[in-house]
């Protein structure tokens, strides 16, 4: 985003004593607009409501070369719009970031705009949450094209698998519950590890609409690979299809999608190369 500055903030910023609060407009994946600021009142700026939330940034590290700028910010989870929960259930994740200075005493001054960025990692501790904020450049640090590797570079189910979800997806519902990442459905028929690396969403309960990745399972046992948001209760339903490993095997074997396979497990690696006859 550009840095222009007006003349009156630009007189503004200059002088012995200045109103100057920071703003954040975070946009979700869903379209959702949320705006935020460390002054102690709700600032109206361009249509947006800027509500106080308790903020905390660190300096925005910025260089010359290619490498990833960014910025930390710290807040309480206090505010009704940014719960737990939420955060829990990667709500926040990749949300777009707007950043500026605004002098709260008077808006008609204009906005010194900051670099535009993308929400990283958040991470949690007691009523703390810390937010990553990571520049653009951040888009250019990521490969580009296919690599020549043994295990398949397609995801279950994309228009490159195109394993067909729909008819391999199941239905189960909670019998007992261990923790919010581990719950048991006597009903289930299929072996070991069938669900290993798939996908369960919850249709019912306190997780309704919301999905996790199947660490482990055991034929009727799974285990989540993080903690769901809210406690799992018996009788919650859920819809599940099964993982893949991505290897050669598990394609032919489990998906007899072998025409489909996006891997080249054929090709000598270092192994091969290395190896002395």
């Amino acid at each position: 985003m550009s840095k222009t500055i007006t003349p009156e903030l630009k007189a503004h910023w200059e002088s012995s004593v200045r109103t100057i609060a920071t703003c954040w407009l975070l946009v979700l994946k869903d379209g959702t607009r949320m705006g935020f600021t460390n002054h102690d009142e709700p600032i109206e700026w361009d249509g947006d409501t800027y509500d106080p939330a308790g903020f905390t940034p660190t300096q925005f590290e910025q260089s010359s070369d290619l490498s990833v700028d960014g910025m930390d910010v710290q807040g309480f989870l206090d505010s009704e719009a940014i719960t737990e929960a939420d955060i829990a259930a990667g709500r926040f994740d990749r949300a777009d970031v707007y950043t500026f200075k605004i002098n709260w005493a008077d808006t008609s001054q204009g906005i010194l705009k900051l670099p535009r960025g993308w929400i990283g990692e958040i991470k949690r501790s007691d009523r703390l949450f810390i937010a990553e904020v990571r520049s653009l450049t951040q888009a250019l640090q990521q490969k580009i094209g296919r690599e020549y590797v043994a295990s398949c570079w397609a995801n279950l189910g994309d228009s490159d698998c195109k394993v067909d979800l729909g008819a391999i997806t199941v239905t189960g519902v909670v019998d007992t519950v261990a923790s919010l990442y581990e719950f048991t459905d006597t009903s289930r028929a299929e072996a070991d590890d069938f669900f290993h690396y798939g996908l369960l969403t919850f249709t019912s309960g306190a997780n309704s609409g919301r999905s996790m990745e199947v660490k482990s399972f055991d034929g009727q046992t799974f285990v989540l690979f993080e903690a769901m948001p809210e406690a799992i209760s018996a009788g919650d339903e859920y819809e599940v299809y099964p993982g893949c490993n991505k290897t050669l095997a598990t394609c032919r074997d489990k998906f007899a999608n072998v025409a489909n396979f996006r891997g080249f497990p054929h090709i000598p690696g270092a192994d091969n190369m290395n190896q002395v006859e």
